[in-house]
């Protein structure tokens, strides 16, 4: 035996004395110990408490009860308890959740260590609670460790929409539904997150096994332990308070969610007819409106009543102008649109809905434009595009699908305009064709296939032919050096022609056009030139050709025949006023082209008539100050230009006492 060995009996012998010179000795026979397995001259000092450590350093509970022997393991599973584990673990969850949300609140700051203390919580609940031995406690600790985390960023967005839109968390609550909560995880999703999810399903799997501490081992070896913890006492009346609050919890926020219940609130009247106008730039026409005024402008909430007295809007004002947290709906009650203003501008994420409660669309608006990724879906639930916005401009990589859910066209854009390479497909996932865009230019044709899947044109070059769904031609032309070049034929979906187009020096002559019945419209380059839509039923634009090239006014249509657009042409190029309208036929925007670019003063309205922005531009870039106004006309903003690049952003509302 070693010295070491020798000196743990030594310790703990009535014999044992210390020496000077040799350190602890045996007072009988007056020498250090050298025996070897046993002392026959030891007495044990009753005194003297043996140092058993709690625990094995760096062994986790699974290690530990991995090694125990077989009897102790099953005296340790006769009081584990799966059903107290997951009660305790999602109280836990719970609590650690609300601690995150409310630490992140008060902050104003995601911290992603927070995710680390809910694993923790929670599988120290599940040890606690479940004290349990086989592996499925770990499992539930990891399960309840993501749930953890995925409430606590449920109830951090919550609590910020609630602080920033003035509201209760009830009444936020009771606004948004299933899918407004996974979308706004979604968009406020970061990947680094993935790291400390990770981190807490570890922590949640680790703790959650039942502690077993040397002592304990010891005792179970001399019969002594029957494997009932200390604190045995205490998991059956905190097993009830966990079921309990935990009710409470789910009970109150399913019945809330989505509730409206805030709509059934008494309005401090103050009652008219007064429009309003929602997210999407539609004007509705509510049958009255309750809310407080002060000094003559609308102040706090408001409410909006279709002539049903369903609730067509809701939302805050501050001293007229809208602020805070707006909800539109349908004369069903079905959400419309959700979204924050901040002094009169769009602000934070916004989301808009289709009548059978479809996403529309959803993305940021940083004031009052959009910036960031945006999402739109078409009614059936595909997505039908996808991409980034910069103030308000198409910019970056954009996705573009068919509603069967097969991707469209792929590409760059950047101001609006599509850039560098495109890839184009058809409804079948089939690749049609590889553009190469420059500016507002004419593309490039680099390759295209036809329906069948033949190149016909390669590497710049070949003929192009294009067909309709049922088969017939619709297309034909040739391309020479990436460019259209001579004759292009085009035809309606019966087989007789629409338009001859010719390519000279790559411009554009039509020299001839004809309506559906055969109808001669454009004789020899000069006539009223009529474009149709795909299934060739309806005229989306129209206009003056001579000599080959567009004059005069020429108009552009909405499907449902309304006017979207009028531009003037001089000699193929547009010059004069432009205006647009939306859907209904109101004025959006109007002001000068010259050659195809903008010039001079420009200004867009509101829906209900009132201005929303003006603005400067020389050569087709903004230049000097833009105004942009909230819905009721109220200036709020000031944006000054230098050639089309931002200089500097002025907020204009100053809110009295």
């Amino acid at each position: 035996m070693t010295r070491k060995e020798h000196l743990y009996f030594c310790k703990k012998c009535l014999n044992r004395k210390f020496d000077p010179m040799q350190g602890l000795i045996c007072s009988v026979t007056g020498k250090i110990a050298d025996f070897e397995s046993s002392c026959s001259n030891f007495k044990a000092d009753e005194s003297v408490k043996e140092d058993v450590p709690e625990e094995v350093p760096g062994e986790t509970n699974e290690e530990i009860l991995i090694k125990l022997d077989d009897n102790f393991r099953e005296i340790l599973k006769i009081h584990q308890n799966f059903s107290y584990a997951v009660a305790g673990g999602i109280f836990a969850a719970i609590i650690s959740a609300f601690l995150w949300a409310a630490v992140t609140v008060a902050t104003k700051f995601q911290i992603g260590y927070m995710a680390i203390g809910v694993g923790f919580i929670v599988g120290y609940s599940i040890q606690f609670f479940g004290l349990g031995v086989d592996k499925k406690f770990g499992y539930l600790g990891a399960v309840l460790s993501v749930f953890g985390c995925l409430l606590g960023n449920i109830l951090t967005l919550i609590g910020l929409a609630a602080e920033e839109g003035n509201l209760s968390i009830i009444e936020v609550v009771s606004f948004v539904n299933f899918q407004i909560l996974i979308e706004a995880l979604v968009e406020t999703f970061s990947p680094v997150e993935i790291f400390f999810y990770g981190i807490a399903v570890a922590e949640g799997y680790k703790f959650a096994f039942r502690k077993v501490t040397v002592r304990e081992q010891i005792a179970f070896k001399s019969s002594k332990y029957d494997g009932t913890p200390a604190f045995n006492f205490l998991r059956s009346p905190l097993y009830v308070v966990s079921i309990i609050g935990s009710a409470i919890f789910f009970i109150s926020f399913f019945l809330t969610l989505n509730s409206e219940s805030y709509f059934s609130q008494e309005p401090e009247v103050i009652s008219g007819d007064n429009p309003i106008y929602n997210g999407q730039g539609n004007k509705e026409s509510p049958y009255r409106s309750e809310g407080k005024t002060f000094r003559g402008k609308e102040e706090g909430k408001w409410t909006y009543y279709y002539e049903n007295d369903s609730v067509q809007s809701t939302g805050y004002y501050k001293e007229g102008i809208q602020d805070s947290t707006w909800m539109w709906f349908d004369e069903a009650g079905t959400l419309l649109a959700i979204g924050n203003f901040k002094d009169g501008l769009e602000e934070g994420v916004w989301f808009s809905y289709y009548n059978n409660k479809t996403p529309m669309d959803s993305g940021s608006y940083i004031n009052g434009r959009k910036n960031g990724i945006w999402k739109s879906w078409y009614e059936n639930g595909n997505i039908s595009e996808i991409g980034n916005y910069i103030e308000n401009h198409y910019d970056s990589i954009w996705n573009f699908y068919y509603d069967n859910g097969k991707l469209s066209a792929t590409g760059k854009m950047k101001d609006d305009l599509k850039t560098d390479k495109w890839i184009y497909y058809y409804r079948n996932g089939k690749i049609s064709a590889i553009l190469m865009h420059k500016d507002s230019d004419e593309p490039i044709i680099l390759d295209y296939w036809d329906q069948k899947g033949n190149h016909l044109v390669t590497d710049r070059n070949g003929s192009y032919k294009s067909y309709s769904e049922n088969g017939k031609l619709v297309i034909t032309g040739n391309v020479s050096g990436g460019v259209r070049t001579g004759v292009w034929m085009y035809y309606h979906d019966n087989g007789k022609k629409m338009a001859e187009h010719e390519y000279k020096n790559g411009l554009l002559f039509i020299k001839n056009s004809w309506g559906r019945d055969g109808t001669e419209e454009v004789i020899d380059g000069t006539g009223i030139y009529n474009s149709y839509n795909f299934t060739d039923t309806l005229v989306t634009e129209n206009g003056e050709i001579k000599e080959g090239v567009r004059d005069g006014l020429w108009t552009i249509y909405y499907p449902t025949g309304v006017i979207l657009q009028e531009q003037r042409y001089i000699k193929g190029e547009m010059t004069g006023q432009q205006t647009t309208s939306y859907p209904s036929g109101l004025l959006f925007c109007y002001g000068n082209v010259v050659k195809g670019k903008r010039e001079g003063q420009w200004i867009w309205y509101n829906e209900n008539g009132n201005i929303s922005s003006t603005a400067y531009f020389k050569n087709d870039k903004k230049e000097g100050v833009q105004i942009i106004c909230s819905s009721n006309g109220d200036k709020v903003m000031k944006e000054i230009y230098k050639n089309g690049i931002l200089i500097k952003k002025i907020r204009l509302l100053e809110y009295s006492n």
